[in-house]
């Protein structure tokens, strides 16, 4: 897959807020930090709120986020939902309930979704077809009870199930260490570890590997 360039087209909700929080360092009170994260999502889980910690200070939060990437030919190449984005002084983002439609020729193809999201830019993520590393590719990892489901318009029935994977939307891979559990057309097939190549429909295995098949009725 060669690298395309992208066009950028973000549309915010009525719903919206969107503003610079207190840029503190970890040298303030406990109070202090309250503040600052003050807008998080209440119900977050405390793996989150400390991942949330770890990236410095916040720099804005926002309802309702919408994103829409078109690639250079015009095409829909993928779009990204969710209800609240926490974005970090270092370009990474926590999402809640977020959700992903990746296109294919102007059509939904697969949808992804999961509790929690962690987007990031990372610079020499593999995934390029060529071989070649991109410098510029988002990486979105999905936690809690993450899933791939094949939409309406691809002929593919195939569900994904896991606790935790990052897809690289340029590339749609998939890649994760977690278990997971695949269930297409009758068979049902879990393994610890997997990449899938979603525009070729290629799934690969890691470790622990076991199916079984149940004929329609």
């Amino acid at each position: 897959m060669t690298n395309r360039p992208r066009i950028l087209a973000l549309f915010i909700p009525t719903l919206i807020a969107v503003g610079l929080f207190f840029t503190l360092n970890w040298a303030d009170n406990f109070s202090a930090r309250e503040a600052q994260y003050a807008g998080m999502d209440d119900d977050m889980q405390p793996a989150q709120l400390l991942d949330a910690h770890a990236q410095g200070p916040v720099q804005a939060y926002s309802q309702g986020l919408e994103t829409v990437i078109f690639d250079s030919t015009g095409n829909l190449q993928y779009t990204l939902r969710a209800e609240r984005q926490t974005q970090f002084e270092n370009r990474t983002s926590l999402l809640t309930q977020p959700q992903i439609t990746l296109f294919d020729a102007g059509r939904p193809n697969w949808h992804i979704s999961a509790d929690y999201g962690r987007l990031e830019r990372q610079q020499g993520i593999r995934g390029d077809a060529t071989g070649g590393d991109r410098e510029d590719d988002e990486l979105i990892t999905f936690i809690d009870n993450a899933r791939v489901d094949a939409a309406v318009a691809n002929s593919s029935t195939l569900s994904l199930q896991s606790s935790e994977f990052s897809l690289i939307p340029n590339s749609e891979t998939l890649r994760s260490d977690k278990a997971v559990k695949i269930v297409e057309k009758g068979v049902s097939q879990t393994a610890v570890g997997f990449e899938a190549d979603l525009a070729n429909e290629a799934l690969y295995f890691n470790k622990e590997i076991r199916g079984t098949y149940e004929p329609a009725r």
